[in-house]
């Protein structure tokens, strides 16, 4: 399939890698700064390293728990986005097989919950995906999980 490079297409990337770093300007690179009662020019992270991290968590190459690990880490060290990503395996786990087997082991360490979601109980749903996304150290996209134990306890 071709890509689309219309300038339509385009603007509207850039409008949300904006948003996106906006936002995570705003509440977590924030965060970091009030919490270490720092100023900007005391930080690790520089211009190029905070634009990498975005693109990484834009293309979902993590996952936003993830984003949240990998942003403290070039806090703390001011290594690039991509090397603490590698040194600490939080790339996004997008193998489906891999997310059922983690989630069939979680229905079974999790009977009541099970069976408290087959009786309508949906906040048990939200409990197994937590358990599934723990096990998952966070790599899995919630959405999937919760797709994949839908499935499953069907």
């Amino acid at each position: 399939p071709e890509l689309d490079a219309s300038p339509h297409f385009i603007e509207k990337e850039k409008q949300l890698i904006i948003n996106l770093s906006a936002n995570y300007l705003l509440s977590d690179f924030l965060g970091l700064l009030n919490e270490a009662s720092a100023d900007v020019g005391d930080t690790n992270i520089n211009a190029e390293n905070f634009a990498e991290w975005v693109c990484l968590i834009h293309r979902n190459v993590i996952t936003s728990r993830a984003a949240k690990d990998v942003l403290k880490e070039i806090w703390a060290t001011g290594k690039d986005p991509s090397q603490v990503i590698r040194e600490k395996d939080l790339v996004r786990v997008e193998d489906i097989g891999e997310i059922e087997k983690v989630a069939e082991k979680i229905i079974k360490e999790n009977q009541e919950a099970v069976s408290d979601y087959k009786k309508g109980k949906i906040a048990s749903l939200q409990f197994l995906v937590g358990q599934v996304m723990k096990e998952t150290r966070g790599k899995a996209n919630p959405k999937t999980v919760s797709d994949i134990l839908k499935q499953l306890l069907k």
